[in-house]
């Protein structure tokens, strides 16, 4: 514990690696490597948690075939890593080689293997490819169906994750059954205060916020927001979601009185329990600017668009799309206060970043665009080029 705790202090991936090696043998070095990086991004010293996730793939390459599912495991471990910080390409061979591993040691029909299948149509769906993403999700979910059961947890996680998908393609129809089935799923088996019966209300909610079914979304998110309070705790993340999407459904309605003190109450939940440089918080800081902006408030929003903005280049990376989306949304502000030449680089930059990322015919990135030269229009129509 002595030498990890001098790893930390050090702060170097050489350290890192000198403690792992320590460790014995290459499936304990990868974890340990791989949990340093982790903590590493979150504390936003990207380059530093990029050196440990190279030095743990270096380790997990050389689990030889005597430990291929320990392998699978560190290598989705792994993909998850670059996934969640939206470095794509590095996580899509990992996830493709786990995936591999699993069906060629257990089988296409096995759990582990509808896991994996799971995880690599997570991150198409991430980037838009929905085309790629679909038939993983039906494979997973057909799976998870025949190996565990119609009332399993993992096959109301491919029902919610495959209504998702739906949702992103504005098949709200084929959505609205699955999202139903899960939550009826882990009413019945889980229970009606567990947190992923929760996570199943939002989801729902946010199904029907998005249609402008408000009346049918409200209690679905109270009632997610009474069980993260209940269940969870006033002081935990999930609570803090539950604030902000109850508060953003607020904000949708006009009900600015309302969505504020949620809005509020959530900010002050994610710097006080995961930190001031917390991707969390930076989320929790860009809703309450979206609050402000739409009150006219715009010195207030401000701010706390440039906090989100900060926290979002110095712990996601420049090129992480919810870097261009809070590039989008002060740029879209300053727009609106006539402030031309500072929001059009701002734009500009967030469509580079999503077209460089998710492609240029990703939805959200075609929104960036249409903001982005629906502002250049502007611009030339009051002769402010």
């Amino acid at each position: 514990m002595t030498d990890c705790l001098a790893a930390y202090g050090e702060g170097n991936a050489d350290a890192f690696s000198r403690f792992a090696a320590r460790l014995g043998d290459n499936v304990a070095s990868a974890e340990f490597l791989i949990s340093a990086a982790s903590h590493a991004q979150n504390s936003g010293t990207t380059e530093l948690s990029n050196a440990l996730l190279t030095a743990a793939e270096l380790k997990v390459q050389g689990i030889g075939k005597n430990a291929e599912l320990e392998r699978a495991r560190l290598l989705n471990k792994l993909g998850y890593e670059h996934y969640r910080f939206a470095r794509y390409a590095m996580a899509e061979p990992l996830y493709d080689e786990a995936l591999s591993i699993h069906r060629r040691v257990l089988g296409a029909d096995h759990p582990y293997t509808a896991r994996s299948l799971n995880n690599l149509a997570e991150l198409y769906r991430a980037q838009g490819r929905y085309d790629d993403a679909e038939p993983l999700y039906d494979e997973a979910l057909s799976i998870r169906r025949d190996d565990l059961g119609a009332d399993h947890p993992d096959t109301a996680e491919s029902l919610n994750n495959l209504a998702s998908l739906y949702q992103s393609q504005g098949r709200y129809e084929d959505a609205e059954p699955l999202h139903n089935q899960a939550l009826s799923i882990q009413r019945r088996v889980l229970g009606a205060d567990h947190p992923d019966t929760a996570g199943s209300l939002n989801n729902l909610a946010a199904l029907y916020e998005f249609q402008g079914r408000y009346e049918d979304a409200e209690p679905l998110y109270a009632e997610a927001l009474s069980i993260c309070r209940r269940v969870l705790g006033a002081d935990h993340p999930n609570t803090a979601a539950s604030l902000n999407n109850l508060a953003s459904l607020y904000k949708s309605q006009g009900r600015y009185e309302y969505a504020d003190p949620l809005h509020n109450e959530a900010l002050s939940i994610t710097r006080r329990v995961l930190g001031a440089d917390h991707p969390n918080t930076a989320a929790s800081l860009n809703n309450l600017a979206e609050l402000y902006r739409a009150q006219g408030r715009y010195d207030d929003a401000e701010p706390l668009y440039d906090e989100a903005l900060s926290i979002r280049r110095r712990v996601l990376g420049a090129d992480h799309p919810d870097t261009a989306v809070s590039l989008n949304n002060l740029a879209l502000m300053r727009g609106t206060q006539g402030r031309y030449a500072e929001a059009a680089p701002l734009l500009k930059e967030a469509v580079e970043i999503m077209e460089r990322v998710l492609g240029a015919e990703h939805p959200n990135t075609k929104i960036m665009r249409e903001n982005y030269e629906g502002l250049l229009a502007e611009m030339k129509e009051k002769g402010a080029e």
